[in-house]
């Protein structure tokens, strides 16, 4: 799997950054509803981290993206609720 930063943007208390992340689908993916086996379809998905940072250290970071998104890619939908 490859990260791209896009952009960043922060100040010294926080730092975010929009990333895209490129891979090949070439392992078992668990999610709550259950297992993606190996598809071996690329992925492009795009992501969002934001980090707290104290002492000039990430304290804590957040990493938040569509799994809807990526799971469409693989062609492999979420069921209904």
């Amino acid at each position: 799997m490859r990260i791209e930063v896009v952009r960043t943007v922060g100040s010294d208390e926080y730092e975010s950054a929009e990333l895209l992340s490129t891979g090949t689908h070439d392992g078992t993916l668990r999610f709550p509803d259950g297992e993606i086996p190996a598809t071996g379809r690329t992925v492009n998905v795009p992501l969002c981290w934001f980090a707290e940072i104290t002492d000039g250290k990430i304290a804590r970071l957040r990493d938040y993206y569509n799994p809807g998104t990526f799971r469409t890619q693989l062609g492999a939908t979420p069921p209904a609720p």
